[in-house]
């Protein structure tokens, strides 16, 4: 989901749901894990911008697409589109 307060700043949120895949014959429980990202943009121009993104991740004990501990990751964007 993405919002626009003015016109040159942009507000994200983004939230995946990870789930377990199963192999064929591979007894696994079903476990799943959540990873939540928000978004802060400047349009520094019109095909320039600056962002900051903060990422959270939870996820279950057994589950092989996240660790059994919560992360949270932060990390600073720039883009020039041409």
């Amino acid at each position: 989901m993405l919002y626009s307060p003015v016109p040159d700043w942009m507000l994200g949120t983004r939230v995946d749901w990870l789930i377990e895949t199963k192999q064929k014959g591979v007894s696994a429980h079903n476990d799943d894990g959540w990873r939540i990202s928000q978004l802060v943009r400047w349009n520094v121009i019109q095909n320039a911008w600056i962002g900051v993104e903060y990422r959270h991740e939870e996820g279950g004990a057994g589950s092989p697409v996240t660790s059994n501990q919560s992360t949270d990751k932060g990390r600073l964007l720039r883009t020039i589109a041409f």
